[in-house]
């Protein structure tokens, strides 16, 4: 909320903070996505301080805004490139982070 909070105390809340091709996102618009995104994370997928979010995508305004989201929550988010995602699959197979187990 600092980011947001502190464009809002200079002004700049209309000002652009995210920008594609196909859109672009004042801090206070971006901050209406992030509140939305950020309570469904947590009212119904259950995110809570301290949990570990793997956000997979490339540099666009929706990842840029979830990991806001995310980390809004009091999470931590890791961005993972699509690019990269097989590498991370092979990981996942070989590691259980469940059971502790190596598969």
């Amino acid at each position: 909320d600092w980011l947001f909070d502190r464009a809002r105390a200079h002004g700049h809340s209309q000002r652009p903070l995210l920008r594609s091709d196909e859109r672009t996102l004042s801090y206070a618009e971006a901050e209406t996505e992030v509140q939305r995104l950020s309570h469904w994370l947590v009212h119904t997928q259950g995110l809570a301080p301290g949990h570990r979010v793997l956000l997979r995508g490339g540099n666009s305004v929706a990842m840029a805004l979830c990991w806001l989201a995310v980390v809004r929550c009091g999470a931590r988010g890791f961005p993972l490139p699509a690019d990269k995602y097989n590498q991370w699959r092979q990981v996942e197979m070989v590691f259980n982070p469940l059971s502790g187990t190596v598969q």
